[in-house]
């Protein structure tokens, strides 16, 4: 099973399921350090939020925590979410609990269609030491295993730190012998609404644990990424600014902003009006209107500029030099913390012309696949005249947790 691009008019319709932080690990690097023996959520207010999911048109999920395998309802919410008319679960984990085979079998019987296994590193003693549990790889591998054997599908989630980002390349030789469908590469990202546990020191200390400077990963992710590719393993990273990749194959570059039209990832923009209701929803749309450029106004479909409103005011800043790199409309930017932590002067601008569209890299074939109308050009315009001369000193009414 390999994620789907979505047609033209089609933006993912999948959500995330968050039913609690409780978990049976404790990974160095997890944002929920302090509330990992906290107790999951009301059962009944998960299935409200998958009432409330299918109203405005989500109908995929992927259930995270914590970690869900431990839930003792996950199966029961499985099938109601089934009953509720969503199409496609998934899972992330850890995998620990996948060691049981009979454990497996009752998760696709009840309607489980693929996971996503967290796995830190190619060997037991890094993704052992980064997790702080021992034999977790051992019974991830032995998970996976016990997936590939029922024929549920299976993806990787790899988070780049200090300790694994030197074997990359031998973790994607892992990848080719396990063969799943997707692998992808987070960057360590400290949100700030994580916790109250990372106050400012907390976060300086953690990066300092955790994270490598990004100009110093770009070797080892290039050389990792082009051995899945070779071997037809799809490869996403996310949270990297795409200028710190030497001489990069454009088509791995995927991030939050590229997010839209795929299958696999989350719709950020449905997510960001359940939490902040559709008058604060619009309100915000219309005062942020006015931060776009002339060039993405005249260039890029109002579906797409109102999606890249409910991402941009994240924790994630870009420096004044950005303005002049090729990937500035598209490029997420660099986490707020890690500036303050590394600093902004390992990212030179990219020269060349700019990509407006965060989808173009993922249709090159396609040059007028997101052509504007006049008419298009037009609502956009008048958008940007309100909000320029209206709502020009207005704040931003609601971020949410994005």
């Amino acid at each position: 099973m390999e994620p789907k691009k979505t047609s033209n008019r089609e933006f993912t319709s999948r959500m995330e399921l968050n039913i609690g932080k409780k978990c049976n690990i404790d990974c160095k690097f997890c944002f929920y350090l302090d509330q990992l023996d906290q107790p999951f959520e009301d059962y009944d207010a998960l299935i409200c939020r998958l009432k409330k999911y299918r109203e405005i048109g989500i109908n995929k999920i992927h259930i995270v925590g914590g970690e869900p395998t431990i839930y003792k309802r996950l199966f029961d919410l499985v099938r109601d979410a089934k009953d509720l008319g969503f199409i496609n679960t998934g899972v992330i984990t850890n995998g620990i609990m996948l060691k049981n085979k009979a454990y497996v079998e009752q998760c696709k019987e009840a309607g489980i269609e693929f996971f996503a296994i967290s796995l830190h590193g190619h060997t037991p003693e890094i993704h052992n030491e980064l997790t702080q549990s021992k034999n977790s790889f051992e019974f991830a591998m032995r998970g996976i295993e016990n997936l590939k054997e029922l024929g549920i599908p299976f993806f990787i989630n790899l988070v780049v730190t200090k300790k694994n980002l030197p074997y990359l390349v031998e973790f994607s030789e892992l990848m080719v012998k396990l063969k799943p469908g997707m692998v992808t590469y987070l960057y360590f990202n400290p949100v700030r609404f994580a916790t109250s546990r990372f106050a400012s020191n907390m976060v300086d200390e953690m990066i300092g644990q955790m994270q490598e400077k990004h100009s110093n990963t770009s070797n080892y992710l290039n050389e990792s990424v082009k051995l899945l590719d070779k071997n037809n393993i799809k490869v996403y990273f996310k949270f990297l600014p795409y200028c710190v990749l030497t001489s990069p194959s454009e088509h791995f570059l995927g991030d939050v902003l590229q997010g839209f039209y795929e299958d696999w990832e989350w719709n950020y923009q449905k997510s960001f009006l359940l939490d902040a209701g559709k008058k604060e929803y619009r309100k915000m749309q219309l005062i942020c209107f006015k931060n776009f450029s002339k060039e993405q106004i005249n260039n890029l479909p109002l579906r797409i500029l109102t999606y890249i409103n409910c991402v941009s005011y994240s924790n994630f800043v870009k420096p004044e030099s950005c303005k002049n790199c090729k990937y500035f409309y598209i490029c997420l930017g660099i986490n707020e913390n890690y500036v303050n932590f590394y600093g902004d002067k390992e990212f030179i601008p990219v020269p060349g012309e700019k990509y407006v569209n965060p989808a173009t890299l993922l249709y090159k074939d396609e040059p007028d696949r997101f052509k504007l109308s006049l008419r298009e050009k037009i609502i956009n315009n008048l958008i940007y005249f309100i909000s320029k001369h209206f709502y020009a000193k207005t704040p931003i009414p609601f971020k949410g947790e994005r």
